[in-house]
């Protein structure tokens, strides 16, 4: 009786043709990413409980928002802690578990003035003892009245205190809890912007904003902080001060909107009250021709130089001195800069008005006095904490500090909030949401607010939110991969390279890195290979798509169980241990981030292939072909044959017939043809009615070893089941080769 089984393991066989490197090329697809510190946000309660999250079905986790990461939990103290030491934290966990189940994690802004509460710093503080005082929302301070809103006093010993407090409790439950995302500094200004334009009116030094900016990094050490634009601009902010008998310079924000491209516009100036030379009728002084061209670069030109002195009739003189930009960081935005003389006796105060005017001379818009505390400034950027511009589009010119943001967005993330959409649009600020866009560019940011209701404002700005999902925060694209595609278990190594390059406009603000998974023909794991010496958070940001690749290679060996075998490589991203955390914008995701590459082989030291039972009387002899696939140290090599009873124990062994020469090309790379020989027990004295058969190599010099047998593609115990062995009724044996 002959019997044939051929090719066997013939996947391995197949893989040894496959070329040793993969290669292979990525494209950015464009898809819309939701990945960690990063994305959309949505302002679930927003200076009131009703908006923007009261439409929302408690089932309804917004399943369609692309790119959405974040719930936003903006409140009054008094609806948390409506009692000195009674909170009602449900108001919080609530929307913050709902969405957890989508993923969202949340973040928080405690308020302590409020136009849509009257008390939203807790009455029980007031009783206390804090000072504060009455106002009208937008009018300013007024005398205490029944149900007057009421701010306190943002330096008030008392009210600093019982803060003090409430931040111990939150951050007890919430700092560095995985679900809490970023925390605002929401406890100075009304709305928790940051200033009192819209309320009392009152003005703090940098001293009292640096005490809040304090007290939130005394209690909350490892959630991330966020401070606010307006403690730059509030009431109090550091204005420039006057240079009589000299000249003085005076910086404007201009944002450069779309609206404005391929456009020229006359810059016209004037101090209220005051005649200054070369005034108009009207006031006003042409001072420049700002052009800005179809890509949206400006160019000054102005109309005539400061003179060194002034004549008699003339309070004072302006003239345009310079656009400042930073093309590279900030595009999108650039301040003119202003330079004014005034005699030495002047009594003026007032800041020169700049205009924007279109070529009939109707003023298009006012453009404001830059705004900032670069001091104040400094500090917050130094504490190591992210900035928030609160508002844009809330008015024509839609964001003014952009050139506060470059402090920030290289080390911590930028959040850009704009004005609630639908008074914006009905203004006519909102525009085509451009400048939207165009702040989130300029500022770096890696959070965008939807500051109205979610599914309105989706429905009418997809294209929008469409761009900014490709370019918010960061975006890992992989440029490059390659791989050792066949891999030798006897070699023990593994190594890839990956060429990578962030295409977004923010960096990361945690450590992400590249990981290389192996599964087999089932789906099941079977190495994970993770390059944790090299964090994407390094990679270079730029804004025109000319970001710096960076290539890491990572050689690591094999794990020991791996077995020979086709696997299939994926690319992914996430955390030091392998797990896959990080959408990428390539094809290929498997349903858990990670990315099909192509085919791996894996192989030991040989296999077995065409193989030839024959089985006379009591005696089996095999043919069969080694293929060994590397060169061997310590020849010679042997095979061997073995009977095991069914329970696992070596019945008998057999014998082998193969050259000398057959031996020493055991060793070598290549085929070996050569017999075995089995003497089967007598059926009448076999205790056991099935065995298997059983072959390998070895090493005779390695005997005692752990090593001495040579591993097989496919096996157990560093050998290769043949077949099976079974006796029959009337006491004959036959051989069923093993189908592998």
């Amino acid at each position: 009786m002959r019997l044939h089984l051929t090719t066997l393991l013939e996947t391995c066989l197949s893989a040894m043709s496959l070329a040793s490197t993969l290669q292979l090329n990525f494209h950015d697809n464009g898809a819309e990413l939701a990945n960690p510190g990063m994305g959309w946000v949505l302002h679930y309660y927003d200076n009131s409980l009703q908006n923007y999250g009261s439409r929302l079905a408690p089932e309804n986790l917004l399943p369609d928002w692309p790119g959405l990461t974040q719930v936003y939990l903006r409140l009054p103290w008094s609806a948390i802690e409506p009692q000195e030491g009674v909170f009602n934290w449900a108001v919080l966990d609530t929307p913050m578990q709902r969405f957890r189940e989508r993923g969202l994690k949340t973040s928080l802004r405690i308020t302590c003035s409020e136009t849509g509460f009257r008390q939203a710093t807790p009455q029980w503080v007031r009783d206390a003892g804090a000072r504060g005082d009455c106002f009208k929302p937008g009018k300013g301070r007024i005398p205490d009245t029944p149900n007057a809103h009421w701010e306190p006093h943002f330096d008030d010993p008392i009210f600093l205190q019982k803060l003090d407090q409430l931040l111990a409790r939150l951050a007890e439950r919430y700092d560095g809890h995985p679900d809490i995302d970023l925390i605002d500094i929401g406890s100075y200004g009304v709305w928790g912007e940051g200033h009192t334009w819209c309320s009392t009116f009152n003005a703090f030094p940098p001293e009292v904003v640096k005490q809040h900016v304090e007290l939130h990094r005394k209690h909350f050490r490892q959630t991330p902080i966020l401070t606010q634009d307006d403690f730059l601009s509030r009431p109090g902010y550091r204005r420039p001060a006057w240079n009589h008998g000299g000249t003085t310079a005076f910086r404007y924000d201009f944002p450069i909107a779309q609206r404005t491209y391929g456009k020229t516009f006359t810059l016209a100036a004037t101090i209220q009250g005051a005649r200054g030379l070369n005034a108009g009728p009207d006031g006003r002084i042409p001072i420049a021709t700002l052009a800005i061209d179809d890509k949206g670069t400006p160019a000054l030109t102005p109309c005539a130089p400061l003179p060194s002195s002034l004549p008699q009739d003339a309070a004072y003189a302006l003239a345009a001195d310079a656009v400042i930009r930073d093309p590279v960081n900030a595009p999108h935005f650039c301040k003119l800069q202003l330079l004014a003389l005034t005699p030495a006796d002047s009594a003026i105060s007032a800041i020169p008005e700049l205009l924007l005017l279109d070529g009939n001379g109707k003023v298009v818009t006012g453009i404001p006095l830059e705004k900032e505390d670069d001091d104040l400034n400094a500090f917050m950027a130094s504490a190591g904490c992210g900035f928030r511009d609160d508002s844009i589009m809330v008015a024509p010119l839609a964001y003014f500090h952009a050139q506060a943001a470059q402090a920030y967005w290289r080390t911590a993330p930028v959040y850009i909030e704009s004005e609630h959409y639908g008074p914006s649009k009905q203004r006519g600020c909102w525009g085509d949401g451009s400048s939207f866009l165009n702040a989130i560019r300029d500022c770096h940011a890696s959070y965008a607010a939807i500051h109205w209701w979610p599914e309105e404002f989706l429905a009418e700005n997809r294209a929008l939110v469409r761009d900014i999902n490709r370019q918010i925060g960061y975006r890992f694209l992989p440029q490059q991969v390659t791989l050792d595609s066949s891999l030798s278990i006897r070699k023990n190594r593994f190594q890839f390279s990956v060429t990578w390059q962030n295409v977004g406009v923010a960096p990361a603000y945690a450590d992400y890195y590249p990981c290389i998974t192996l599964r087999n023909q089932a789906g099941g794991i079977a190495a994970v290979f993770t390059d944790d010496t090299h964090s994407l958070r390094t990679l270079p940001v730029a804004l025109d798509a000319k970001a710096e690749t960076r290539t890491f290679t990572l050689a690591t060996a094999l794990p020991p169980a791996l077995s020979a075998g086709t696997y299939t490589a994926y690319l992914s991203v996430g955390d030091r241990l392998g797990k896959p955390l990080i959408q990428l914008p390539i094809d290929g995701d498997d349903g858990t981030r990670r990315y099909r590459i192509g085919q791996v082989s894996v192989t030991a030291d040989y296999a077995i292939s065409d193989l030839k039972a024959t089985l006379v009387g009591q005696r089996l002899d095999l043919d069969l072909t080694w293929r060994t696939h590397e060169s061997q140290p310590e020849a010679p090599i042997h095979p061997f044959i073995h009977l095991d009873s069914p329970a696992g124990s070596i019945a008998k062994v057999g014998t082998f017939t193969v050259t000398q020469d057959d031996l020493n090309r055991l060793g070598q790379p290549g085929d070996t043809r050569g017999q075995l020989h089995l003497d089967l027990p007598p059926a009448a004295d076999s205790p056991h009615d099935n065995y298997t058969v059983w072959t390998g190599l070895w090493f005779p010099k390695r005997m005692g070893r752990n090593d001495e047998r040579l591993r097989p593609d496919h096996g157990a115990d560093n050998r290769v089941l043949l077949g099976h062995l079974r006796k029959a009724p009337n006491g004959s044996w036959s051989f069923i080769p093993n189908q592998p």
